[in-house]
Formats: structure tokens, sequence, C-alpha cells
């Protein structure tokens, strides 16, 4: 997968050479820890190595909504499912001697090299042998584990701190924790052994899924594949992306089957000692996050790639998380301690809070979301929700013609969108927090993403629309920029929202025309300023409306006493003979600063070859 990728410098070095025992023999220690290797060298067939990989694999308590016994054809209990033989099939010679078509006979070599090639999947491995020898130690990743959850886990909130424990923690979730946390490292090379651990524990998912189904049922392989397809989407490897988007549908998948979309009744009942309790309910609480985490995962390429997501709505059955300072809590009596039953009272549906912001009951329904969670997967539904009207109401859409309302539908979830951003904003700019940054920089990027994508088929049609409404969508690449400058947090959306945004405004700029030279008041715009009201980040929470509304008008009625110049920071004028290529540096200079993750890197690439074509 990875023979082309330049700096593993040994980490990774594929051979031609199979698999062999021996290999298994040295690998195993990392299989799973604490496990005690068995001697399989007197072992007298097959059915012993799989004894001993079921023993370094337990199946354990695993999630599956459908029974065993269920007859309905597209929902499967797991089970073991491995092929071990054929069925004995009677052939009728009369059948056998008759032929529709003469197609000619199959030979015998033909179907001997069938054969081969079919018990090809059992003798050999697909993989390349993976020298270990430097295979981080385990203070290093206990290093990595400890950056991940101090830099990564307070984004993707579903890992529970206060119960994990390395050593009793599942080998796929150990490897993609350190594989993360191996990034925000920004050691020489660390991406490149990322992406290592990663494509490691890529066969390791695998190979336990054919090992046996059930694996695939449980919650560490669920996480597991969550964290794989963050680190794949922005490790900066092509292959890793294309595996990343091809196992989002299963994932998607498995969630359903497992339950993860439906928690209206709890599967984990909390009685008994109140470290018991406390327990349960950080294990009835993990489930529930893990459903929400996959529908916030899947719902995101909307804005990030442009793509259809795979989970339908009607999927989605579940109440929003509980805060997370009940989550956070690190043993059972702190968890007591904040007074559970009325601290977290019970919480209203996913789809009641939504009804209620439609509505127009925004400020009460608002005013009871106080967690970040929650407004993370308010906003992703509201910017899939328009993501899928736009392509209802696009003019080229085949679905419906224009008179259906779709374009009413898109506009009524926008507006609903910028005013569910403001107050959230609104609240989160009340307080000077670092955290309260980061969660006002992911809002803002997902908004102004939404509105780029939402915007007459611009990002499907870019270079035919580039010429329309160019000052119109500049302001939306302006705020994105703004936000990258300003409240950087090497969020994953970071790098896509820097190269699209950064891309299309510096498009914008080689088009626009310059002003002309005049004796006329000139004032400059600055499009990446957050604020209409102060200097702070902070305070462009308290109106996301007005500063939009009031640049554009005043861009797009430039007279006879007012000639407005439009630039950002660093750039006076977008449109003067200079400001593309200050725009260009801009951009350049934004992407290079995001060091954590490897795409980065691949989007400066493209952006600097974009550019320096034209």
């Amino acid at each position: 997968m990875f023979e082309n990728l330049q700096g593993l410098d040994g980490v990774y070095q594929p051979s031609s050479k199979a698999i062999d025992e021996e290999h298994h023999a040295e690998s195993r220690p990392f299989l799973t820890a604490g496990t005690e290797l068995k001697d399989v060298s007197g072992s007298t067939g097959p059915e012993d190595e799989q004894d001993y990989l079921r023993s370094l694999f337990p199946i354990p308590a695993t999630y599956d909504e459908s029974e065993s016994n269920n007859p309905w054809p597209m929902e499967w209990h797991a089970d073991d499912g491995r092929l071990r033989s054929l069925p004995a099939v009677e052939v009728n010679p009369r059948l056998c001697a008759s032929r529709y078509y003469a197609l000619g006979d199959m030979t015998q070599a033909t179907w001997i090299r069938l054969k081969e090639n079919i018990q090809l999947t059992s003798q050999r491995s697909p993989w390349c042998s993976v020298r270990l020898d430097r295979f981080p130690s385990s203070t290093e990743l206990d290093t990595y584990i400890d950056l991940y959850f101090a830099k990564f886990n307070a984004l993707i909130p579903t890992i529970h701190l206060g119960t994990f424990d390395t050593n009793q923690a599942h080998t796929v979730i150990i490897l993609a924790i350190a594989a993360i946390g191996c990034c925000f490292s920004k050691l020489p090379k660390s991406q490149a052994l990322a992406l290592a651990l990663y494509e490691l524990n890529r066969r390791l998912l695998l190979f336990m899924s054919e090992l046996d189904a059930r694996h695939t049922r449980a919650t560490y392989y669920v996480a597991a594949q969550i964290l794989q397809g963050l680190l794949g989407k922005l490790g900066g490897n092509k292959r890793a992306f294309e595996l990343t988007e091809s196992f989002r549908s299963q994932l998607v998948n498995t969630a359903l089957c497992m339950g993860l979309f439906d928690r209206t009744k709890p599967s984990v009942h909390a009685t008994g000692s109140l470290e018991r309790r406390w327990q349960a309910r950080v294990q009835e609480e993990t489930l529930l996050r893990l459903g929400w985490t996959v529908y916030v995962y899947d719902a995101s390429v909307s804005f990030q790639l442009n793509k259809r997501p795979y989970a339908s709505f009607a999927y989605i059955q579940l109440p929003l998380p509980s805060s997370q300072q009940l989550w956070d809590a690190s043993n059972a009596p702190a968890w007591d301690a904040l007074k559970p039953a009325k601290f977290n009272p019970v919480r209203p549906s996913f789809w009641q809070v939504l009804g209620d912001i439609f509505n127009a009951k925004n400020a009460a329904a608002l005013n009871n979301i106080r967690e970040c969670m929650h407004r993370n997967i308010i906003i992703c539904t509201l910017s899939r929700m328009i993501w899928a009207s736009k392509e209802m109401s696009a003019p080229f859409s085949p679905y419906f013609p224009e008179s259906v309302g779709f374009s009413r539908i898109k506009y009524d979830a926008m507006t609903t969108l910028r005013n569910v951003t403001n107050c959230m904003l609104s609240k989160l700019g009340r307080k000077n927090l670092s955290q309260d940054k980061i969660e006002q920089g992911r809002l803002l990027q997902i908004y102004h993403m939404t509105h780029l994508y939402a915007m007459d088929g611009l990002m499907d049609h870019l270079f035919h629309l580039v010429s329309f409404k160019k000052k119109l969508y500049s302001f939306e690449h302006g705020q994105i920029l703004g936000v990258l400058r300003l409240l950087p947090a090497n969020n994953p959306m970071e790098p896509f929202t820097a190269f699209y945004a950064g891309t299309l405004l510096w498009l914008i700029s080689r088009f626009l025309p310059a002003g002309p030279m005049s004796q006329q008041r000139m004032v400059q715009i600055q499009l990446d300023k957050l604020t209409s009201h102060g200097t702070d980040a902070e305070d462009y929470g308290r109106s996301l409306a007005e500063p939009s509304a009031d640049i554009l008008s005043r861009i797009q009625h430039s007279g006879p006493s007012k000639v407005y110049i439009v630039g950002l920071h660093g750039v006076p004028d977008i449109a003067d003979a200079d400001g593309s290529a200050n725009v260009r540096n801009h951009v350049l200079m934004l992407l290079n600063r995001i060091q954590v993750w490897g795409v980065a890197q691949n989007f400066f690439n493209v952006f600097t070859k974009l550019t320096d074509q034209n």
C-alpha cells in the first residue's frame, strides 16, 4: 500500500516475501497485550492454529440488533461466518451433457489453476512482511496516547479517559489512538510513522473481521474504525484516503446492525454498588456517543467533501449525549458528587430539539443546548439538510422541477442555520476559554463552508460559476481564512477549508477588475475580519448576519462618493495587480501552519502547482 511513500526510512519496509511462521512468532507480542505466547510448533493441523488465534482474539460482549433466528433477509446476526468446506451437490449427468451454448470445454489445466488460486487465500498472506525492530517503545506509545487525550479527544469525545487502561484496552484501540497522538508530537517523520501504524492497524482490523465476524459488532472495533477513518482522511496518503471513503458505508451499516442509532431503551442497566452503577453508565454512554460519532462522521462529508452521507435520518432514534462534566468524571465518587439524576435530567430526543428549532422556538430550545457535542450534532445536521436541499433545488437537478419549492426549503434551512449559529456563538463568546475558541472555530468553518456549498452550485461547477457573484462569494472565503488565522485548533476540517476557501478566493481575485484611481474616498473592507463590534474574535458571536449583509451591501453599492477596496489581513487589495499573488502567499502560509495533518502538505503542494501554472 505504501510502497511509494517517501520518508518512512525503515519504519515500513515492504518485502515480496510472504509472511511466514517465524514472522508470526516475532510479531505476536504486539497483537494482544498480556497474552502469553503458546507453542504451536507441534500442532497437528490448521485447527490448532485457529484455536491459538481465537485465544489471542477472544470474542467479547457484542451488540447485535438482529436475533440469530431472524428470518428477515436484510438483517444478519453476526456469527463465525467462515467457509470450511463446500456442500456436496449431486449433479445430474443429463444436465452436464446438455448445453445451451457451444462455449468449449474447460481444460484440466484451467480447472487445476482455479483450485490453486482459491487455495492461495488460505495458504498465503496478501501482506508483505514488516520489520518491527523500529516499532515504538512502550514509553513512546505512552507519550502518543497521552498526546491523543490532551490534544484530540475533546474533538471526538468517544473514548472515556477515566476508564481507559492501556494494559486492558484492545490492540486496535491502542494503535488507533497512538497513531493520531503521534501526529501531534511533531517529531521528524512522525507523520510517516502515524501512517505506518495506520496501515498495520488496518491489516489487523481486516484480519479480525475474517477470523470471526462477531468482532465487527464490538465497541472497540467501531471506535477503532472511526479513528482509522479520520487518520486515513487526514494523513496525506492517497490510498488511505480512498479506503477511508470505501469503508464509510461499512461503518454506517455496522452501527445500524449494532443498534447504535437507536438507544431509546438502554441495554446496560445501572444496579448494585456505586462502582458498578458508574461503570454501567459509562458503558451505556459510550454506546450512545459511538452512535452519534458515526452519524457526525458520516454527515461531515457533505460540508467537507461535497459528498452524500450514507446514514438516513430515519435511522437516528437517539437522545442527546450526557453532559461533558458527567462524562469526564474520572471515578465513581467524582461521578456521584455531580448528582447524576439532577445534573443530567431526562434528556429530550434529538428530533424533539430539532423540531423546536425549526418551529421558531430557537431561543427556548437553544437555551437548553449547553454541551459542545450537542451543538456539533445540531450544526452538522442543519448543514447536511442544506446540502441535500441544494441538490434538490439546483437548476441542473434531474429530480424535481423548480416549482416544487426546494429553493425555499433551502433558504429556510440556511436562515435557521444562521440563527442557530448566532445563538451558539453568542453563548461561547461570553467566556474567554481556549476550549470555547476551538469550538467557535469549528462552528464558523461549518457555517461558512455550508454557505459555499449552498450558493448556486459553486462547489459543483466551480470554473463555470466563478465569474458570477464573485464579490458575494468572496465574503465566505475571507471569513473562513479569518477563522483559520485567528482560531486555529488543528481541527480535522482545517486543511480542507483552508484549501477550498483559499483556492476559490485566489481564483476570484484573478477575475476581479481593479478599482479606478480617482479622488473619491477610498475605504477598505477586510473580508477576514471576524467582528463587527470589536477587535476580539469572541465578539463575532454577537452577530453573524449583520456583518455579511453590511459588507456585501457596501461592496455592491460603491458609488461616486466612496470606492470600497476589498482586502484581507496582509493583503491590501485582492483586485490590484499584486492581489492574486498576495492571496496566494496568504493561503500558503495558512496551509503551511497546519503541521499536524499530512494532508495539509498535500494541499500545499496542489495549491502551489495550481497557482504556478496560472
